[in-house]
């Protein structure tokens, strides 16, 4: 779902809870910007393919974009070409 294309369209915090927050919690930081917290994390080999388990934005719409961009990480299979092989001994003993 694409809630945001560009800096100049405004997005509210109901439209974000509304396409995202099932699987994420959006609050505001105490610094300034936008927050947003996996409701459930994600495993470390998620994390090792690029997905996170918080995002933080200085806008709605920048933290909209964020966003879509891990629901779309989410979509695409595992590469498994980048982790090494493992070899499992055959349990016949030679």
């Amino acid at each position: 779902m694409v809630v945001a294309r560009g800096e100049d369209q405004p997005v509210s915090l109901a439209v974000l809870a509304d396409a995202y927050g099932r699987h994420w919690e959006i609050m505001d930081s105490a610094g300034g910007g936008w927050i947003a917290v996996r409701r459930h994390g994600v495993s470390a080999g998620a994390v090792a393919r690029g997905l996170s388990n918080v995002r933080c934005a200085g806008t709605l719409a920048e933290l909209a974009r964020c966003l879509e961009s891990e629901t779309e990480m989410e979509r695409r299979p595992p590469r498994f070409d980048r982790l090494p092989a493992v070899v499992i001994p055959s349990p016949r003993k030679s």
